[in-house]
């Protein structure tokens, strides 16, 4: 599996880091924009470019996202702890300890949103392989 526009789009208008990796560097930055015309174009806010459909086994895009785990916890962000889950109501706080929990079909279109905009990895990325925990960022 490829990480495709449909999985970063989402994301776009809450500010979401990525890790660009080459056979060099490593870039922590912003995604700022996609453009898809034809090819699927990522540029960030430090001025990078990613071209998604490039056939490239030297370079790698990942988003930087938080588990689902950690909707049921507390987390330190930029702008001070987060207590999400209690933001939730009843149903969904109920949805959310659930085992087959899907944020997709189990919770509101605002909720959705929320979760989007605290960058929470609603496609299942990190276990594919095509996200890495926003908490290893600095580690």
């Amino acid at each position: 599996m490829k990480l495709e526009s449909k999985h970063i789009t989402p994301y776009l208008e809450h500010q979401v880091k990525c890790v660009i990796t080459d056979e060099i560097t490593k870039i922590i930055d912003t995604i700022d924009s996609l453009h898809v015309n034809p090819d699927v174009l990522l540029t960030t806010t430090q001025g990078y470019d990613f071209y998604l459909d490039a056939d490239c086994n030297d370079c790698a895009l990942e988003l930087a996202l938080r588990p689902l785990s950690y909707l049921k916890k507390r987390f330190l962000t930029e702008h001070g702890w987060i207590d999400l889950y209690e933001t939730f109501n009843e149903n969904e706080r109920s949805q959310i300890l659930r085992n087959d929990f899907n944020p997709l079909t189990m919770l509101s279109y605002t909720s959705i949103q929320r979760v989007f905009e605290w960058h929470f990895d609603v496609f299942g990325l990190i276990e594919k392989g095509l996200a890495v925990d926003i908490n290893t960022l600095n580690k």
